[in-house]
C-alpha cells in the first residue's frame, strides 16, 4: 500500500478507511465473572468457566450447571453475558475468545465480558482477537509467573485496527464459512462413533447372555491384550501440543494448540502413536479419554494421562469400546474412590484385571477390521480435511485482520460480477 491508500496501526499498514483506536472505542462495557462460589447442579444455567471456552467456542460438555434460583437472585448483569457477547479467558489459560450463543450463561471471574456496540459485529471481533498479533498482545499484557493473569484495565486500551462495516461481513462471511465446515465435519464424526457404539453393542452387550455364553466364545482378561506405555517424547520440534486429563473428553481431543516445548510441564512425558488410547487415571467416571485416530507425532502426555496399546494382533479399537462402557465405567469408578489418596484414581495393575466375554480371535479380527476400522476411517478422513480447513483459516485470519488481503478490491470484484451476469 501507498502513502495514499494506507496508514499506520500498531499491526502495522492498514488501509486508510480501517479505524484504528483503543478496543473500548468498541466496546458497550467490558467486565468479567462472578468471584464468589456458585453451587453445582445437574441441571440450570451454565456456568462457563476458563477451561470451558476453548477452539473458539463454549464446550458445554466440560461446563457445568448452576442453581437457577441463586443465578437469578446473586448474580449481576456483569456475571450474566447475552447472547453475540465475547467471552476472553483471563486467567490461567489467557487469550481463549467465543461468542455467546445461548441465553442463561454465567461466568466466573477467570472469563472477562466484551459487549460489543454497533461499530464492530461480535464474529469479527472473536476472530481479530484470535489472531496472532493481538494474541501476542495479551500475552505481553500479562501478569505472574506460575498463574498469568491479564487485567480488562489493560485489555480495553490495547489499539486495534477495524475495517467498515461492509467490509467486517466479508471477512465473516469467509472465516466463518471456513468454521463451518469444520463443524459439520466434526457432527459427522459424532454420528460415525455413535454408529461404531451402536454395533459394539448389538454385536457384543445386547445380544450375549453371560451366563451361557455362545460357542467358542471364552473369559478373557484385559492384561492378556493391552500394555501401558510410559517412553518419554523426544521433542524434536520446538513447539507441541500437550494433552493433560482436561484435554480429553468421551473420545475428544479437545486442545491442538501448540506451546513451546520450554515451558512444558513437568508432567508432559509420554509420547503417543496412531491406534493407542489414551485413559485418565483419575475419576473414570468422568469420561476423560480418547483413542488416537489422527497423525500424533506432534503430541505428548501428562503422565496422568494412561496410553494403553494393543500387545497382540487384536487391533487397540476393540479394546477402547471395552474400556468406555458406562458398566466398565461405572466399575473403575467404584475401585478408584476405594482407593485412599487425593483424587479417586486407578492404576494400569488394576485396569489389566479387568475381565470380560471374548469370541473366538478370527471373528474379533473381522469384526475389528471390517465394522469398526471403516468407520474409524472415515472419521481419520474427516479429522485431516479439519486439519487443512483449520490451517487455511489460520493462516487466512492474520491477513485478513492486517489489511494484507484488500478485502475492499475483493468486494468491488463480486459486485463487477454480479453487474455482468444482470446484464446478460
Amino acid at each position: 500500500m501507498d502513502d495514499k491508500s494506507s496508514q499506520e496501526a500498531l499491526i502495522g499498514f492498514v488501509p486508510y478507511n480501517w479505524q484504528i483506536k483503543p478496543l473500548m472505542h468498541f466496546l458497550s462495557r467490558i467486565t468479567y465473572g462472578f468471584t464468589n462460589p456458585m453451587p453445582d447442579t445437574k441441571a440450570g444455567p451454565w456456568k462457563i468457566t476458563a477451561k470451558d471456552v476453548i477452539n473458539g467456542s463454549i464446550n458445554y460438555e466440560t461446563a457445568r450447571h448452576t442453581c437457577h434460583e441463586d443465578f437469578e437472585s446473586l448474580l449481576t448483569s456483569k456475571s450474566k453475558p447475552n447472547v453475540g457477547d465475547i467471552l476472553l479467558t483471563k486467567d490461567a489459560t489467557i487469550g481463549r475468545v467465543a461468542v455467546v450463543d445461548r441465553e442463561n450463561i454465567c461466568i466466573n471471574q477467570s472469563v472477562a465480558l466484551l459487549q460489543p456496540n454497533h461499530e464492530i459485529i461480535p464474529y469479527f471481533l472473536k476472530y481479530l482477537l484470535e489472531s496472532p498479533f493481538y494474541q501476542k498482545l495479551i500475552e505481553n499484557d500479562a501478569h505472574g509467573t506460575t498463574i498469568k493473569h491479564v487485567y480488562i484495565t489493560k485489555i480495553d486500551k490495547m489499539k486495534i485496527a477495524v475495517p467498515p462495516l461492509k467490509q467486517q461481513k466479508v471477512i465473516v462471511n469467509i472465516l466463518r464459512s471456513l468454521d463451518d465446515k469444520i463443524e459439520l465435519n466434526r457432527r459427522m464424526n459424532q454420528t460415525l462413533e455413535q454408529m461404531a457404539q451402536d454395533l459394539f453393542n448389538h454385536y457384543f452387550v445386547d445380544n450375549i447372555d453371560p451366563d451361557n455364553l455362545p460357542e467358542g466364545w471364552k473369559r478373557g482378561r484385559l492384561g492378556d491384550y493391552i500394555e501401558t506405555i510410559s517412553k518419554t517424547h523426544k521433542f524434536p520440534k520446538p513447539t507441541i501440543i500437550f494433552l493433560n486429563t482436561s484435554d480429553i473428553l468421551d473420545g475428544k481431543v479437545l486442545n491442538r494448540d501448540y506451546g513451546l516445548v520450554a515451558e512444558l510441564p513437568g508432567q508432559a512425558k509420554k509420547s503417543i502413536k496412531t491406534n493407542d488410547i489414551l485413559f485418565s487415571e483419575i475419576r473414570p467416571a468422568n469420561k476423560r479419554f480418547a483413542f488416537i485416530n489422527f497423525d500424533s507425532e506432534d503430541y505428548v502426555v501428562s503422565t496422568k494421562l494412561m496410553v494403553l496399546r494393543s500387545k497382540t494382533d487384536i487391533d487397540s479399537l476393540f479394546f477402547y469400546f471395552l474400556l468406555t462402557r458406562n458398566e466398565t465405567l461405572s466399575h473403575l469408578q467404584n475401585i478408584a474412590e476405594s482407593r485412599s489418596g487425593t483424587f479417586p484414581q486407578i492404576t494400569f495393575d488394576q485396569l489389566k484385571e479387568i475381565e470380560f466375554n471374548i469370541p473366538c480371535d478370527d471373528f474379533l479380527k473381522t469384526f475389528t477390521n471390517e465394522s469398526l476400522q471403516p468407520l474409524y476411517q472415515m472419521i481419520f478422513n474427516n479429522d485431516k480435511e479439519i486439519k487443512t480447513l483449520s490451517l487455511l483459516r489460520d493462516t487466512l485470519l492474520p491477513k485478513l485482520m492486517s489489511g494484507e488481503i484488500d478485502v475492499g478490491a475483493l468486494m468491488k470484484k463480486e459486485k463487477q460480477q454480479i453487474e455482468n451476469l444482470e446484464t446478460v
